[in-house]
């Protein structure tokens, strides 16, 4: 017997939410495998939802995580060393044409102790989503894609 997920038809779409959470978990389980096997130590994904952050009217994913260290193989030329600790970043991932989940922008150290990520108001004239991040001293900031990775709009 195949497992079963147990969901309610909430928009009358005949479980296609259902659908969708076993893909974010597959997403997420195999994006999670792949973030192990490329930054030494393990990173831990925090939160994670998808929006339309490109206006292109598919939703990319958006990930909370933390890693060791503010960036990967390379770094700004201005940075000797890269740090040892624990940071945390935000990573963005779209889906090509080929099905496949690629990156499209991976932040270095965001700083701002982001505690919760939500679905914010579109960006006037741009059709995209914004983003909403809520900081760990409660207050909440406005972050939206304009041309290449998160712009802070408030």
């Amino acid at each position: 017997h195949g497992r079963r997920i147990i969901a309610s038809d909430m928009n009358g779409n005949e479980g296609a939410e259902e659908c969708r959470r076993r893909g974010l978990r597959v997403f997420l389980l195999l994006l999670l495998l792949l973030l192990t096997l490329t930054f030494a130590g393990a990173p831990l994904i925090q939160a994670s939802l998808s929006a339309d952050l490109t206006g292109d009217g598919a939703e990319e994913w958006i990930l909370v995580a933390w890693k060791f260290g503010s960036y990967g193989t390379h770094r700004p030329t201005w940075v000797e060393r890269d740090d040892a600790g624990l940071t945390q970043h935000v990573f963005i991932y779209q889906k090509k044409r080929d099905g496949r989940w690629h990156p499209i922008w991976m932040s270095s150290r965001t700083g701002l102790g982001i505690r919760r990520i939500e679905r914010g108001p579109m960006i006037g004239g741009l059709d995209r989503e914004s983003l909403l991040f809520t900081g760990r001293d409660g207050r909440e900031t406005r972050w939206g894609w304009l041309s290449w990775g998160l712009v802070r709009l408030d």
